[in-house]
């Protein structure tokens, strides 16, 4: 599966209430990121896509060393996501 067309989506790396982790390709930018994905349970209300949504634009204004880097984020059909940096290399089985 890819999202925005150059995130290749891999390995699910967890999950949590709302989201799923993947490890991801970035097509362009030739790297390993995560990728968060809201549950398609949640895309189908809009009180949560902009919540995600807001999460991630004030995500991606935050800079520090102690802070997963948000690099991107949007939405593919019904798929909203974030890509970040990805720390750590566990993989849920």
């Amino acid at each position: 599966m890819f999202l925005g067309g150059r995130y290749e989506v891999q390995d699910l790396i967890n999950r949590g209430g709302m989201t799923y982790i993947y490890r991801g390709y970035d097509r362009r930018m030739e790297r390993t990121v995560a990728i968060k994905v809201l549950r398609e349970i949640y895309s189908a209300d809009d009180r949560i896509v902009r919540s995600f949504q807001n999460n991630a634009e004030a995500a991606s204004t935050l800079h520090h060393p102690n802070i997963v880097q948000v690099y991107d984020y949007g939405q593919t059909e019904d798929k909203y996501y974030i890509v970040m940096e990805l720390v750590g290399h566990l993989t849920i089985e």
